[in-house]
Formats: C-alpha cells, structure tokens, sequence
C-alpha cells in the first residue's frame, strides 16, 4: 500500500486504482462502525492500523 501512496498519478495503473478503491471503501465501513470497548487496544483500531489507519488520529 504505501508504494501505491508514492506513486506519481500518471503512473498509476488500473490495479493500483482499484485497489486504493477498496482500502478507502473499508477504512469508511469500518470507521464508522466504530467501537464500543477500550479503543486504544482494540480488535477494530489495530484492524484499521494494518490498512494504514488510525482511528484514534485525526
């Protein structure tokens, strides 16, 4: 993900797109599922932490 995210946009192709696509689309699924428990050391914040997200940063 993060060679997609230094990528030029010229250079980007189809997959690189598509796959972007997908990252947002589960990072705004998932963000506003939100949680319930300690969020700080949560199943959802570290699930969001591998697809380069935190949620407890703005």
């Amino acid at each position: 993900m993060s060679a997609i995210l230094r990528m030029k946009k010229a250079d980007l192709t189809a997959y690189a797109i598509e796959h972007m696509s997908r990252v947002i689309n589960y990072v705004k699924r998932n963000r506003a599922e939100g949680t319930n428990s300690n969020a700080e050391h949560s199943r959802w914040r570290y699930s969001l932490m591998n697809w380069v997200n935190d949620p407890l940063k703005r």
